[in-house]
């Protein structure tokens, strides 16, 4: 690394001296296939950090044509913790299912109303850079990207290892754009200093205040990359030179992925390891009481997503991969659980606005209380331990907001030993309430369809509870516990409707997810009616019917699918 008399290209002159930089004279690349034509097709978020020298802008946009394969990830580091991705110029395929995604919207309905949306949210994130859309569009490429370095500097705010791609088709206009950026009234807090490493001409942003952030950016093969420090931004060209390995050809990240869809339309990866350490590390002395819990995450080695778009809807891909020899007995005890169509969905009333079920719900209760044992009082994990015998598998949360008094819900959890659940509530919920309510309650009993169930009366909180079916049930109220009791005895249940059964419960899994998202959206409708605006955003949210998600676990990996469904 030397000291180079001019800057490089697109940096301004040097503050200290007024000097004006000397540009060698470069020959732009022919556009590549796919250029901006077709950029106002998609409106979506895909954000970059322009910090030359200046400012932080982001730049909110897709652009649907087919191209090339994306290079971003071939010179990212592969030691990095963390690498996500867009694709601007996603597939053919990929195109047609997001115009029809959108266009059941109706605030984009029309590509015109897209291109004014993206227009817009461009202008508006770029204000202080002294740019508009029309400097960032006619060169934007085929993918940006953002990558954190491994080790506990990945986020340092003295070296920080953090770095954003924004491939390009047309380098001098990106150097144009760059001194626009420079030359704007926040762009003239900062100098620059140009420097060189192995052939590359090298910016370094330094602001004039301390404690603003600074950073550094070059053009490395026609891909524009903003570091947070010069010593990661050079282990970047190392890579990109081929020096050091790449993330592209890590055996972790190329396995990970490799269980993703080819055709997507973004890409995250995480070491889970060093990202659990990093996170602790930030937390300083406040991660101790997690620490234990989290340590029991580091046997889970890497973690990649990917976001399609699919008829129907949007959906997120996912998988996390473990390294058995690492797991605890109940760890493996809580992976190894098969799955299945939770029993619980059919005990949920169908107009329940959430609903959240696993199966080795005994394993999964042993996970967490090995992690938090030592933080529990005397006893009260062998105690635990002795109710979750009894316990055979699935368990079930749902919440309705329609229930009478606002939120209502109830809690559904198999059972093989009806009769010890049955004393063990009877005894458990009359002392916790009594322990929290200002007034003593007393029990009552009630039968509804032929079950008897127990409610508290005169307690401030009222709380239902029964054994029935095979499954212990804690409702917040009688009205709830008599909605449960109607889907068991064959009313309408979540688990028999239509649309579980084609998002949630479309598989056997281990655990489900799954947001009735009308119900939600009509709460939210009474009490934002009084904002403005609100009723023009809640009419294109109307046009989700859905939000699932399912996870299953198998040798080797968790796997998940996440889907926001639009018909």
């Amino acid at each position: 690394m030397h000291q180079d008399p001019s800057p490089p290209p697109g940096s301004l002159p040097d503050a200290a001296d007024g000097q004006a930089a000397v540009s060698p004279a470069t020959i732009p690349p022919p556009p590549r296939p796919g250029g901006h034509r077709a950029r106002r097709l998609l409106a979506g978020t895909a954000v970059f950090v322009l910090v030359a020298g200046a400012t932080a802008g982001a730049i909110t946009a897709f652009v649907l044509t087919r191209s090339a394969a994306p290079s971003v990830s071939l010179m990212v580091p592969a030691d990095a913790a963390f690498y996500a991705s867009v694709e601007i110029h996603p597939s053919g395929a990929q195109e047609l299912a997001l115009s029809h995604l959108l266009s059941v919207f109706p605030a984009l309905a029309t590509q015109s109303m897209q291109a004014k949306l993206v227009d817009g949210l461009l202008d508006g994130s770029l204000k202080d850079t002294g740019l508009t859309h029309a400097d960032i569009l006619p060169w934007l490429g085929q993918e940006i990207g953002v990558s954190v370095g491994a080790g506990a500097s990945g986020l340092s705010s003295v070296e920080p290892s953090i770095a954003a791609y924004v491939d390009t088709i047309d380098d001098s206009q990106t150097l144009a754009a760059l001194t626009t950026a420079r030359s704007s009234g926040a762009g003239s807090r900062f100098t620059d200093t140009g420097l060189e490493y192995r052939g590359v001409a090298i910016t370094q942003v330094t602001p004039a205040a301390a404690g603003d952030p600074g950073g550094t950016y070059a053009l490395v093969d026609h891909v524009l990359v903003l570091a947070g420090s010069e010593s990661y931004l050079e282990e970047i060209i190392d890579t990109a030179q081929g020096s050091h390995p790449s993330l592209a050809n890590a055996a972790d990240y190329t396995a990970a992925v490799a269980q993703l869809s080819a055709d997507r339309l973004a890409t995250l990866y995480a070491d889970v390891p060093t990202v659990l350490s990093a996170a602790l590390s930030a937390m300083g002395g406040r991660g101790s009481e997690l620490k234990p819990l989290l340590d029991q995450l580091t046997a889970f080695r890497d973690a990649a997503a990917g976001v399609e778009a699919v008829t129907g809807g949007l959906a997120v891909d996912w998988v996390v991969d473990d390294d058995s020899g690492q797991l605890t007995t109940a760890e493996k005890q809580a992976l190894a659980a098969a799955p299945d169509h939770n029993s619980t969905a059919l005990d949920t009333p169908a107009n329940a606005a959430l609903f959240v079920g696993v199966t080795g719900f005994p394993s999964i209760v042993s996970v967490v209380i090995g992690g938090l044992s030592k933080s529990l009082p005397a006893g009260a994990s062998f105690l635990v331990q002795g109710v979750l015998s009894d316990l055979s598998g699935d368990a079930g949360i749902e919440i309705d907001p329609s229930a009478s008094g606002g939120l209502g819900g109830a809690a559904i959890i198999a059972t093989s030993a009806p009769a010890a659940a049955g004393q063990l509530l009877d005894l458990a919920i009359p002392m916790l309430v009594a322990g929290a309510s200002k007034t003593p309650p007393s029990v009552g009993h009630t039968t509804y369809l032929g079950t008897e169930f127990s409610e508290l009366q005169g307690a401030d909180a009222v709380v239902a509870w029964t054994v029935t079916h095979g499954a212990a049930i804690i409702a917040t109220s009688p009205g709830q516990m008599e909605a449960v009791l109607s889907a068991i005895d064959g009313g309408n249940s979540l688990g028999a409707s239509t649309d579980y059964a084609r998002t949630a419960g479309a598989q056997t899994a281990d655990g489900a997810v799954y947001i009735n998202a009308g119900q939600v959206i009509a709460a939210l409708g009474g009490s934002l009616s009084h904002i403005p605006g609100a009723s023009q955003v809640l009419a294109n949210l109307e046009k989700i019917e859905s939000i699932s998600m399912t996870e299953t676990s198998t040798s080797g990996h968790i796997a998940g699918h996440f889907l926001i469904e639009v018909p």
